[in-house]
């Protein structure tokens, strides 16, 4: 993503100022995403992504001092899911940002007193477990007739 302005003017101390050219703050040039996931018919399941994010400015004036670092992270998932016939049973956890790498998730473009940057969360884990039941759940188009 390249956008860039085409012709902005500002007003800064009494001059007119052309921020043409300037990019857009806020939005990275690059940015990738990728991940791998296995199921296994036992219900086991593994997931691994991982972001990359390049740097990107805060301010339309595109100010080097106030911009954001570019970033990649991992987060990894692993569950497993059993399905009976009224009921299913799904167990999972995860933990983001595996390596608790300091970025920031967010910014504010243009912030009063240039805070603009939104850190993110470190390393953090997560445990889930669903019983979800449904005694309509027997009755699918395969039973049906």
């Amino acid at each position: 993503m390249n956008y860039i302005f085409r012709d902005y003017v500002i007003q800064q101390g009494g001059n007119f100022v052309q921020l043409g050219g300037n990019k857009v703050p806020g939005v990275p040039q690059h940015l990738f995403f990728s991940g791998l996931s296995y199921d296994h018919a036992s219900g086991l399941m593994a997931e691994i992504t991982s972001q990359f994010s390049g740097e990107y400015f805060t301010n339309d004036v595109n100010s080097p001092n106030f911009n954001n670092e570019h970033y990649v992270t991992v987060d990894a998932r692993l569950g497993f899911l059993q399905t009976f016939d009224y009921f299913s049973f799904n167990i999972f956890g995860g933990i983001n940002n595996i390596f608790d790498k300091k970025y920031n998730s967010s910014i504010i473009p243009n912030a009063a007193g240039n805070r603009f940057f939104e850190p993110a969360p470190g390393r953090n884990w997560y445990v889930s477990v669903e019983i979800p039941y449904s005694p309509f759940s027997f009755f699918t188009r395969e039973n049906a007739y």
